[in-house]
């Protein structure tokens, strides 16, 4: 399974078809298309709050900011009377200036560069997956992690109160390369919680989404 050539034949075509023979002579077909991820939930403006990071993660205590972010966008899980916020929800919420980020071994505010760094002694590849976040968020979708899925994205179009995650997202580069047992448990998975596997891949200057 090549990002390489999955995207050549997708530059010269719109979808294709792969088949694969199995040891047993039996043979799967997998569906390859671009996909045009869009979603129905509207940015909002917050006022500005403070987050304390707390080990791999960071907090947000102020009771009435907190609710909102949870609220209007689905940043955060409950946590105490505020939430708690990943690192990629943080760094996302710190670029637009939505929140503050304190480091309380520091004792002081710190930058988005500073957050990220400390973010990559936990998550090596935050960068790769922020540009995905970045650019999802931007598509007016709802954006959570997607661990207990095998992914790193869950994806909802709407309210996920009101309705389930319809992407499952696995951010790679142009190189990424594995085995067809790796699409096919990433494929089957998807289809057995009723979502899309899609790819997100993360080039130089663009992102491509391709759905299997």
């Amino acid at each position: 399974f090549d990002i390489k050539k999955i995207l050549k034949f997708l530059d010269k075509t719109k979808a294709f078809l792969v088949a694969i023979v199995d040891e047993e002579g039996d043979i799967t077909y997998y569906n390859f298309s671009e996909k045009d991820l869009k979603g129905n939930i509207e940015g909002n403006t917050y006022s500005r709050t403070n987050g304390i990071i707390l080990g791999d993660r960071v907090a947000v205590f102020e009771k009435n900011a907190a609710a909102k972010l949870l609220e209007k966008e689905f940043f955060g899980k409950t946590f105490s009377e505020g939430i708690q916020l990943s690192f990629i929800e943080a760094a996302y919420l710190l670029e637009k200036k939505t929140i503050d980020v304190i480091d309380p071994k520091r004792k002081k505010k710190i930058r988005v560069d500073e957050l990220i760094n400390i973010a990559k002694n936990i998550q090596p590849d935050i960068e790769q997956r922020l540009k995905v976040y970045r650019d999802l968020k931007k598509k007016n979708l709802i954006v959570k992690t997607g661990f207990k899925f095998g992914t790193h994205f869950r994806v909802y179009e709407n309210d996920p109160d009101l309705h389930h995650a319809e992407h499952l997202v696995e951010v790679v580069d142009k190189k990424f390369a594995n085995s067809w047992s790796f699409l096919s448990k990433s494929v089957r998975l998807a289809h057995s919680v009723k979502k899309n596997m899609v790819f997100a891949i993360v080039n130089d200057k663009h992102l491509r989404y391709i759905s299997v």
